[in-house]
């Protein structure tokens, strides 16, 4: 069961590094909805997932230990997180919903 669980981190950070991610003003955001095929249909960024999925990513290299995959997927998860951080960040500290082009859901949702 352990091995099944490392193949699937080891096959998500790889689908990670080739569909999800993608570059946005120099950054790297999530892709949030995509067709059959892995095109992407959504141009949202959502400051939650991304600061989340940044975390959760990290975990999961370290889970795996290899040094190499660790290396890329910490800076692409520094990536996620200036992003939120330079954008996504109010004046209080708390993080905005999402952003769909120019258009701004100021909401602000509490992640449990």
């Amino acid at each position: 069961m352990l091995l099944v669980f490392f193949l699937f981190l080891v096959v998500i950070l790889g689908v990670f590094g080739s569909e999800i991610k993608k570059e946005y003003r120099q950054a790297i955001t999530f892709n949030l909805f995509f067709d059959m095929d892995w095109t992407n249909r959504s141009t949202i960024v959502s400051y939650g997932h991304d600061i989340e999925g940044a975390w959760l990513l990290h975990e999961a290299a370290q889970v795996i230990g290899e040094k190499e995959l660790t290396r890329k997927i910490q800076k692409a998860a520094l990536c996620l997180v200036d992003v939120t951080l330079n954008e996504g960040t109010d004046i209080d500290g708390s993080i905005f919903y999402e952003r769909g082009g120019e258009l701004w859901d100021s909401d602000k949702h509490w992640l449990v």
